[in-house]
């Protein structure tokens, strides 16, 4: 079960890879600046690093075995999923 998480969260990094490759080739900081319902930056940024720590962490967990990672994990995954809701309603 644990690898089958790994999968799916490796298929949603590399969506979310490929979503952040779209911002980032229409990114215009004039425009970006002038309208205020546009994504922010730190926290897209945020979202990225965070999304892509909790799999680290996760593949941790999975080499050693320690539940306290499966836990770490489990609690970025929560942040990361409120900051994507966040990013999606705006």
């Amino acid at each position: 079960m644990s690898i089958a998480a790994l999968t799916v969260w490796l298929m949603t990094a590399g969506g979310g890879l490929y979503l952040l490759t779209i911002w980032l080739i229409e990114f215009d900081h004039e425009f970006q600046s002038a309208a205020a319902t546009r994504l922010p930056v730190p926290v897209i940024s945020a979202h990225a690093v965070l999304a892509m720590s909790g799999l680290a962490v996760w593949a941790a967990y999975l080499i050693t075995d320690k539940p306290g990672l499966a836990w770490t994990a489990a609690l970025m995954l929560a942040f990361v999923a409120a900051l994507g809701i966040i990013l999606a309603a705006r």
